[in-house]
């Protein structure tokens, strides 16, 4: 059963596995559908290959199977909210090098970073000592690199402990919501500005129709009161600013959504929980459901935070 339509995976990326030699991982685009078989192709489009290609390196384009893809785009979730900073750490490192070397990119060692996204590449060291000491110099003492040529402009560093420390949180503090969210294939824009740039380099807009969509809403609902501009607000009201918040379904739908700077104002005394329902949790439920012999009913919420007054 066709979970997501073949041609709604065009335009999307993925994270590979790890490459088998090197250990690092690409980030790969689907640049296009390829049907071997026309007929059936509505029973049967797990028949439905892709072309990919990958960015940022020198990898040869391949053809993918549409079952293929489906397993690794459900792999390759990442929450946004979980997003604190660029990189994770250091996991590797490979060297000394020497300008013959096929992975020399001009210092003697090359480091495995491990991104917030999930992927993996390797960069110099020489670059990455001068973006991120603190990080180096962490991952260098225990390894026993602090005498060995390209690592010694670390041993300062990595002596004061104190500094260290404060380097390191300033350091991930300063590369804050800066790594690219991806989820379900899709890059997740964190502010309006960066998903009209989105819709313009995949060729659609999709993010702008999730917003005028999120607008209309309000406009439905009478969410909105408008006491025109420069009025003073409503007796015991404060005035907070609004922004949109972005998410992308299982599907492939993007959602845009409305929301107000709630740590602007005080918290209310009411309950402001909001229960999220996991991939995992749906599946269980409807796995017991079969097992007992239950029908599954389910209903869309188009808009779960929207509060105002309704016909019913």
């Amino acid at each position: 059963m066709s979970v997501i339509a073949p041609d709604d995976l065009t335009t999307r990326t993925y994270l590979t596995e790890p490459d088998a030699d090197i250990g690092e991982r690409f980030r790969a685009k689907i640049v296009k559908k390829i049907v071997s078989l026309k007929k059936g192709l509505e029973e049967h489009p797990e028949r439905v290959q892709f072309l990919v290609t990958y960015q940022g390196n020198n990898r040869l384009d391949e053809i993918v199977a549409y079952n293929q893809v489906l397993d690794t785009l459900e792999a390759d979730i990442l929450d946004p909210y979980d997003q604190m900073w660029a990189f994770k750490d250091i996991v590797a490192r490979k060297g000394p090098l020497t300008r013959n070397s096929p992975s020399y990119k001009g210092s003697r060692f090359n480091v495995l970073v491990a991104w917030e996204d999930g992927s993996q590449t390797y960069k110099p060291l020489k670059t990455m000592a001068t973006d991120n000491p603190a990080v180096c110099a962490v991952y260098a003492e225990p390894a026993n690199l602090l005498n060995t040529e390209g690592w010694k402009q670390l041993r300062r560093l990595a002596k004061r402990s104190q500094v260290l420390t404060r380097q390191l949180n300033q350091a991930k503090l300063a590369s804050y919501c800066t790594a690219p969210l991806f989820k379900f294939g899709y890059q997740v824009p964190r502010y309006h500005k960066e998903a009209i740039t989105l819709d313009e380099r995949n060729g659609n807009t999709k993010y702008r129709d999730a917003e005028k969509l999120a607008m209309s809403q309000r406009a439905d609902y009478s969410t909105f009161k408008d006491f025109e501009k420069g009025s003073p607000g409503p007796e015991g009201y404060k005035k907070i600013r609004v922004h949109f918040v972005y998410n992308v379904k299982h599907g492939g739908r993007h959602k845009a959504r409305l929301v107000a700077g709630g740590h602007l104002t005080d918290v209310p005394a009411e309950s402001v929980y909001s229960g999220v329902v996991s991939l995992c949790s749906l599946r269980i439920c409807t796995f017991l459901a079969e097992l007992n012999g239950l029908q599954v009913h389910a209903a869309e919420v188009g808009n779960a935070y929207l509060e105002a007054e309704t016909k019913e």
